[in-house]
């Protein structure tokens, strides 16, 4: 199963969404690889990904679990900062991809069932339930209650930088998830997926899992030279004369580059 095909060949985003319509490969490139590795054929147990704001992060973990409890059947769960957040979420974001995205809409027969009670074995406020039997349990780190009592396959961590340290006086919330994961993780079948911006330097909780991880980054292409750059502050310029706006300096050939040639740039770009 390819987490990348399926979302090429799957997703759609409402109306609302800055790019409505089926989901683009070339709109965000660096997101392709880290869908093809989050998906359940890559063997890897764990994703980190380390990003900046409004980056795409939350769509990687909305079509991993959209489609992955559907395609491969079993438990999940999501956990944000705080309760409140997951059920933010839910509102902003996946009920709108579950509904724009065909295969999974419970209102075209798709994989997701629709928000009712625990009577009618349908989807709840705290709870996402598939057709095939896979579901997916929401939690917050600030409430220890959420974390208990449950053997999780698929993990998601959201804004990992927002945990407390402590829930609730029962331990660190995000221990409190991984522990979860035990069962399925002494067979190899378990798979953490962490998204979160960094916050403060020494203490951020995703740069350490970053730091133990193969480390890659995403190099953009300068499109005069092919070199290929991770760039820094340094290679911010200002222009000497108006309009005075920003541009980068590829570091190699000296070539500028402003903010109209990025996506140019991530296309022609690499994971090093």
């Amino acid at each position: 199963f390819d987490l990348l095909e399926w979302t090429k060949s799957n997703r759609k985003f409402d109306d609302t969404s800055s790019n409505p319509g089926e989901y683009d490969p070339g709109t965000a490139p660096y997101l392709n690889e880290i869908l093809r590795l989050s998906s359940p054929s890559s063997g890897r147990e764990e994703v980190s990904i380390i990003k900046c704001a409004q980056s795409g992060g939350t769509v990687v973990l909305e079509s991993f679990f959209g489609a992955v409890p559907h395609a491969v059947p079993g438990p999940g769960m999501i956990v944000h900062p705080t309760v409140k957040a997951f059920k933010d979420w839910c509102d902003e974001k996946w009920w709108p991809m579950v509904y724009a995205t065909d295969c999974l809409s419970p209102d075209k027969g798709g994989q997701v069932l629709g928000r009712t009670d625990k009577a009618s074995g349908g989807s709840t406020a705290d709870r996402i339930r598939f057709a095939r039997g896979g579901w997916i349990a929401g939690a917050g780190a600030n409430s220890a209650a959420t974390l208990r009592q449950k053997s999780i396959r698929y993990m998601g961590l959201d804004d990992l930088d927002g945990f407390e340290d402590d829930a609730d006086k029962e331990g660190d919330p995000e221990n409190l998830a991984h522990q979860r994961t035990k069962t399925y993780r002494r067979r190899g079948l378990a798979i953490t997926m962490r998204v979160s911006t960094p916050l403060l330097e020494g203490s951020s909780r995703i740069m350490k899992h970053y730091a133990r991880s193969d480390r890659r980054r995403f190099y953009h292409a300068c499109l005069q030279c092919g070199a290929l750059t991770d760039f820094d502050w340094e290679d911010v310029k200002k222009a000497e004369g108006p309009p005075w706006k920003s541009h980068v300096v590829c570091p190699s050939c000296g070539g500028p580059h402003t903010h109209s040639d990025k996506n140019a740039m991530q296309r022609a770009g690499a994971w090093i």
